[in-house]
């Protein structure tokens, strides 16, 4: 299962998972099948300056991370419409969770990073600078 981690609701996802009794892998950036174990997925996260990799085996609650806040807040109009659309209740029977699921920290390394270049000068020269560099990198 999959949910996105919002930035102004940061516990809905432990709170989902623990309602659910299903594990929580939050803060997830990418997700994939295990290769070595088509049986499992592997998540990716960020941790600090390292990149987490975790291995996991469904089912499971992936909560994606928030890149950024919500750009459109819902007007009352909309808040009040989705009050009224129909909720299907499960239990963690049904969604398939057993309370022996582990998740298993699989690897750890650096990020990558990317170097950040201030173009000096009056506008004109820092302009072409910064189109002289993006040529030079492929980007034009």
């Amino acid at each position: 299962m999959v949910i996105g981690d919002a930035l102004n609701h940061p516990g809905v996802s432990g709170t989902l998972g623990a309602l659910l009794g299903m594990p929580v892998l939050a803060g997830v950036d990418d997700v994939v099948l295990d290769p070595a174990d088509p049986g499992r997925v592997l998540a990716s996260r960020r941790a600090g300056s390292d990149v987490e990799t975790l291995a996991a085996t469904p089912p499971l609650l992936v909560a994606v991370a928030a890149k950024a806040a919500e750009k459109e807040i819902p007007a009352v109009k909309d808040l009040m419409a989705a009050r009224k659309r129909p909720i299907d209740t499960v239990d963690a029977e049904q969604a398939g969770a057993r309370s022996q699921d582990k998740v298993t920290v699989v690897g750890s390394r650096a990020r990558e990073t990317h170097t950040a270049r201030i173009f000096g000068g009056d506008t004109a020269t820092a302009a072409r600078d910064l189109v002289a560099e993006l040529r030079k990198e492929g980007v034009l």
